[in-house]
């Protein structure tokens, strides 16, 4: 991870039959700053190439004229490494309409930005009119900033490839103070984020302030910190006037999560993290290509329900090599290539440290095969689609959006598959050895008593 490889970049339309120019391309690393800084443009064949990357893990993501966004994450890139990413990116929708001041007049200078995108912003010009274009499907948040300040965010919803209209009439602006006050023992207790509509900024006296659209709703209040390893939040409801300055007393304490979840009582001390760094390769031990790997995901400091499925970080690698961080202790580091062969192993790394092992992968087999994609729900994406000899979902699986799915990792001979979302009597597949056993459109029967 410490020297430079290549990346390069294939941007396609979604059906993958037309190359296109002119796209944005950006490599997103874990920093995640507002711009995309690390970024090119796709030439006439549709290839964007960073010559001289550094290695790492991170995303990628491309955007083009009248196109929505489209991203691989999780790929990874070793020093003296290649990279290729095939991206195809749906026909985006274009978002106009008009922003304007209390008493009705076109707000000009105001600008509208789609998140923290930096590349998809728009200003408002004389008449208070903007267009923002290649919008991908799906609900999205404008955030919009005047010359008083930031107002409130506003959502829309973009469906698949429609264009959408967005008419903004700001409210009065006002001056907000909020002081936090805690309501258990003071010690160690940091506030370190105020929101009132807009993020507020620390004061030398300990109050925080800021100028805030005076919305004609109810405005909420949220005070967040953290106090000897212990979240704590407080949250009032306000009404605001424009024009009229106002200072709130927010109290805030220990904050319970909903359910089974919670972060009341100390927090153990975070894990500190090693590198898992090493060779895929195949039984007969050439190395592999194309890798796929995945992990289990990092504790985030929470208690998760006993009957949750764990959840999985996925990363892949162009060649054999591989860099993988994990937080110190056991770690599992899976691994398959797109013909059904997969490995893994299993060691123990210590805070800082550095653990170097092979996964050689097995003759084994896969299935891939398509569902229904209206019925998936984003639990089935995140990977617990497909359960296998009634073990539960396999990690070596992939589920994409459009209903498409993968697995690896299957001895040769007869399994048995379900597919969670829907009832009935389980699949029968036959795998062989070094194939994928294509299944078409999987459509899982009503009645248990139905034949395989």
């Amino acid at each position: 991870m410490k020297g430079q490889g290549q990346v390069t970049v294939r941007v396609l339309d979604a059906t993958g039959s037309r190359t296109l120019s002119g796209a944005r391309v950006a490599i997103i690393r874990e920093s995640r700053i507002e711009s995309w800084t690390e970024a090119t443009t796709s030439d006439d064949s549709g290839a964007a190439v960073f010559a001289q990357a550094h290695a790492g893990l991170f995303d990628v993501c491309a955007r083009g004229a009248n196109h929505g966004m489209a991203c691989e994450t999780n790929v990874g890139l070793v020093a003296g490494g290649e990279l290729r990413v095939e991206l195809r990116l749906p026909k985006g929708g274009h978002l106009e309409g008009q922003v304007f001041l209390p008493d009705g007049s076109p707000a000009q200078g105001v600008m509208l930005r789609i998140g923290e995108d930096a590349d998809l912003s728009a200003w408002t010009d004389t008449e208070g009119r903007y267009r923002l274009s290649g919008l991908s499907s799906g609900p999205h948040v404008v955030t919009l900033t005047t010359q008083e300040g930031p107002a409130f965010p506003r959502q829309v919803m973009m469906e698949s490839g429609e264009d959408a209209r967005l008419d903004v009439r700001l409210a009065g602006f006002t001056d907000v103070k909020v002081v936090p006050i805690r309501t258990g023992p003071r010690k160690g207790t940091v506030v370190d984020s105020v929101y009132a509509g807009a993020e507020l900024s620390r004061q030398k006296d300990g109050s925080w302030a800021g100028r805030v659209e005076a919305s004609e709703r109810n405005i909420n209040l949220y005070v967040s910190g953290e106090s000897g390893g212990v979240q704590v939040r407080g949250h009032k409801e306000v009404t605001l006037s424009p024009g009229i300055p106002a200072v709130f007393r927010v109290p805030f304490g220990p904050w319970k999560l909903p359910a089974l979840i919670w972060t009341d009582t100390p927090r153990q001390r975070s894990p500190g993290h090693f590198e898992l760094a090493g060779h895929v390769v195949l039984a007969n031990g050439r190395p592999a290509e194309h890798v796929h790997l995945v992990r289990a995901k990092p504790w985030d400091g929470t208690a998760r329900c006993g009957n949750t499925p764990p959840s999985y970080e996925r990363f892949r690698f162009d060649g054999s090599a591989f860099v993988v961080p994990f937080q110190e202790g056991e770690a599992t580091l899976y691994a398959w290539t797109e013909d059904g062969q997969a490995g893994s192993v299993t060691v123990t790394g210590t805070q800082n440290g550095r653990v170097e092992a092979n996964i050689v992968l097995k003759n084994t087999g896969g299935i891939t095969g398509t569902v229904d994609a209206t019925t998936l729900k984003p639990e089935d994406v995140a990977g617990g689609l497909i359960s296998l000899d009634d073990r539960g979902p396999p990690p070596t699986q992939v589920v994409h959006p459009d209903g498409r799915f993968f697995v690896a990792g299957l001895e040769p001979g007869e399994h048995s598959m379900r597919v969670e979302s829907r009832q009935g009597a389980p699949l029968r597949v036959l795998i062989t050895e070094g194939r994928l056993t294509n299944l078409g459109n999987v459509s899982q029967p009503d009645r248990a008593e139905s034949g395989p």
